[in-house]
């Protein structure tokens, strides 16, 4: 499975946050989603696990996920990641923005 995989994907509309739409914080809309009901196509779950997992048992200690990823692919990734005990942190802004993920140091790693 490589980066590339994901280039492409996520419809990610950039433009700032929010989308004028509210659900912020204080905002009168739906709230937070729950990252497994997240619109994100089941193909783009399994990448990001299997992407994940091949992190885990290799030898680097940070792998960075290409632009693209919509803001809903990122949460996803960001949920998967505390299940395996990884650490993971998204910077840059609009299309640009990426996720770059950890390995704990000195820490056990959760094999599920």
């Amino acid at each position: 499975l490589a980066m590339a995989d994901f280039n492409g994907r996520g419809g990610g509309r950039g433009g700032g946050r929010g989308g004028g739409r509210g659900g912020g914080r204080g905002g009168r809309g739906r709230g937070r989603i729950a990252p497994g009901e997240r619109p994100v196509e089941e193909s783009t779950r399994i990448d990001i696990k299997l992407m994940l997992e091949e992190f885990r048992e290799g030898d680097a200690k940070e792998i960075t996920f290409p632009p693209g990823l919509s803001n809903h692919d990122r949460a996803v990734v960001h949920s998967e990641c505390r299940k395996y005990g990884l650490t993971s942190k998204s910077h840059g802004k609009g299309e640009a923005r990426q996720v770059t993920v950890y390995k704990p140091k000195g820490k056990q790693i959760i094999n599920s």
